[in-house]
């Protein structure tokens, strides 16, 4: 089966298990790029959405047991409240 051109911002939503308006946030902060076509249809590419993964989750693509260990990446957030936000994804991602 071939992949999707481009993904919907609740397909990406699905994905994560989140909600659409995260990545939203994800969009409007340039963390997550996307392609507008109007003012209400946003798409998203396979491969930047893989890139973003893998960029909030570095560990996860890795088999190395000893890489999971340690302390939270944060990426571009800021704060203690973006932080956790990114732990309870990467959680969900590795699950």
């Amino acid at each position: 089966m071939n992949k999707p051109a481009y993904l919907t911002v609740r397909e990406v939503a699905e994905h994560f298990q989140i909600s659409t308006r995260t990545v939203e946030r994800w969009i409007e902060r340039e963390e997550l790029p996307a392609y507008r076509f109007g003012p209400k249809l946003t798409r998203i590419r396979p491969s930047d959405l893989e890139a973003f993964e893998a960029k909030l989750c570095p560990n996860t693509a890795s088999n190395d047991p000893s890489s999971t260990e340690g302390p939270p990446q944060s990426g571009t957030s800021s704060g203690p409240k973006a932080d956790a936000a990114v732990v309870s994804l990467q959680r969900r991602l590795i699950r």
